[in-house]
């Protein structure tokens, strides 16, 4: 998601939407014409889209979602296409979108919260990641405090030292 969030952040940084065209009712047409586009970034396989006014574009890819660039404006959406952003001499569509919602600041501050650490960022949260895992094993273990049930993955603890170290 790094570099798709990069190059989606290459053609859209900066630039002014001049019109955009969208086929999900989650993401209104008019609320991101004529808003500039601040930043792109991304939270794990989260894709976020800052506009101006603190809006959002949250995104995320699944197994089929693809975002691509459209030489000029668009009369049309393609057919898999959920939204289009034209900006000037291209339009970027974001094509089988899966997941794709306008949230606002505290919305986005919420999912950001709720997503935990980022296994993408750098420096690497190493220390962060073994953290949640371990708080993650507890809580099931302290669930079935008579180990009725099987803990998911317990078999793998030792691997995930050698993985994160």
């Amino acid at each position: 998601m790094l570099r798709r969030t990069e190059w989606l952040g290459r053609y859209l940084l900066g630039r002014k939407v001049l019109r955009c065209l969208s086929a999900h009712t989650e993401v209104p047409a008019e609320s991101l014409t004529g808003r500039q586009i601040r930043r792109a970034f991304c939270k794990g396989k989260h894709i976020f889209i800052e506009f101006d006014g603190d809006c959002y574009l949250h995104n995320h890819l699944l197994m089929r979602g693809k975002w691509k660039k459209l030489d000029g404006n668009q009369l049309f959406l393609p057919d898999d296409a959920w939204l289009g952003l034209y900006v000037g001499p291209y339009t970027i569509c974001n094509l089988n979108g899966q997941l794709l919602k306008l949230v606002g600041q505290e919305e986005l501050a919420a999912k950001l919260a709720s997503l935990g650490p980022d296994a993408m960022s750098r420096p690497y949260p190493a220390d962060e990641i073994r953290a949640a895992l371990a708080a993650t094993l507890c809580s099931k273990e302290c669930n079935d405090p008579k180990g009725e049930r099987q803990t998911e993955g317990i078999q793998n603890l030792p691997n995930l030292s050698l993985t994160f170290n």
